[in-house]
């Protein structure tokens, strides 16, 4: 089911949005169709927080 509109999916109609993980529609896919707040993608998030680290 789509996190934004909660229209039906299945696996073939499902995308994972690779900034927040969640799970959406065709028309709900992009960050900027369903209001994503993640700015980067989550696998580059803990890549950032570390890099934050060493530059303070």
């Amino acid at each position: 089911m789509c996190e934004n509109c909660g229209c039906q999916t299945d696996f073939r109609t499902s995308y994972t949005c690779s900034r927040c993980g969640e799970s959406f529609c065709i028309d709900c896919r992009l960050p900027e169709y369903h209001n994503c707040t993640e700015s980067i993608p989550r696998k580059w998030s803990n890549y950032v927080q570390n890099v934050k680290k060493l530059s303070i």
